[in-house]
C-alpha cells in the first residue's frame, strides 16, 4: 500500500504543476484535461494533456509548449516524486480528440484516478460503462 500511496502522490504533484502552468496560460478548468498512467513494471508515468490553446500550433509551438511544460514539472514536481523513475508528456489540442479513447492497458499499467488529478473532474466516465 505504501508503494500505492507514492505513486499516487507523485501522480497528484506532476498534476499540481501541470494544472499551475494552466493558471498561468489562463485556461480555465474546462479548457483543459490530464490523463496519467502508471506502469509498474518500470515505475513509469505516462502524462496526457489535452487543451483548446494546442489545437493548431506549428512544430516550433509545440516544443516551445513542450519544453514550456517540462520546465514546470521539473521545477515543481520532480524534487516531490517518491517513486516514479521516468515520466513522458505528450501534449494535444482538443481537436485531436473527439473524445477520449481509453486504450488497452497491459496488466503491468493502471490508470490515476481522474477526479483526483482534475480536481474532481472526470471526462471519460460517462463513456465507461458500469456493467461489466
Amino acid at each position: 500500500m505504501a508503494l500505492q500511496a507514492g505513486i499516487t502522490q507523485d501522480a497528484v504533484n506532476i498534476a499540481r504543476a501541470i494544472h499551475h502552468y494552466a493558471k498561468l496560460r489562463g485556461w480555465s478548468q474546462d479548457d483543459y484535461h490530464i490523463f496519467i498512467t502508471y506502469n509498474n513494471d518500470f515505475s513509469t508515468l505516462m502524462i496526457l494533456v489535452l487543451a483548446k490553446d494546442l489545437d493548431d500550433r506549428d512544430e516550433e509551438q509545440e516544443f516551445k509548449d513542450y519544453d514550456d511544460v517540462m520546465d514546470v514539472i521539473e521545477a515543481q514536481a520532480r524534487p516531490k516524486l517518491q517513486v516514479t523513475n521516468y515520466y513522458s508528456l505528450v501534449l494535444r489540442g482538443l481537436k485531436d480528440f473527439a473524445f477520449y479513447p481509453s486504450r488497452h492497458l497491459d496488466p503491468p499499467e493502471y490508470e490515476i484516478d481522474e477526479k483526483l488529478i482534475n480536481n474532481g473532474v472526470s471526462w471519460s466516465e460517462p463513456f465507461r460503462s458500469t456493467h461489466r
